[in-house]
């Protein structure tokens, strides 16, 4: 499986085919807080979510500095 598909499989799986590409830059050293008054998120989906992106940057890494 290409790494095109395999990304296209993850946006799809999480129902995020329709998204719009965007650079985002990270600022270091941001501390994170929990806000209760956000919407709950189901965690074993969120993890699912974010060892995928995980896999697809250990086997693509480029997309780390497009």
């Amino acid at each position: 499986m290409s790494q095109k598909k395999f990304a296209k499989n993850i946006l799809k799986k999480f129902k995020m085919e329709n998204y719009v590409k965007m650079n985002t830059l990270i600022e270091c050293r941001v501390n994170m807080s929990n806000n209760d008054e956000g919407e709950k998120i189901n965690s074993i989906i969120f993890k699912s979510l974010v060892e995928s992106l995980r896999y697809l940057t250990c086997i693509c890494s480029d997309i780390l500095f497009g």
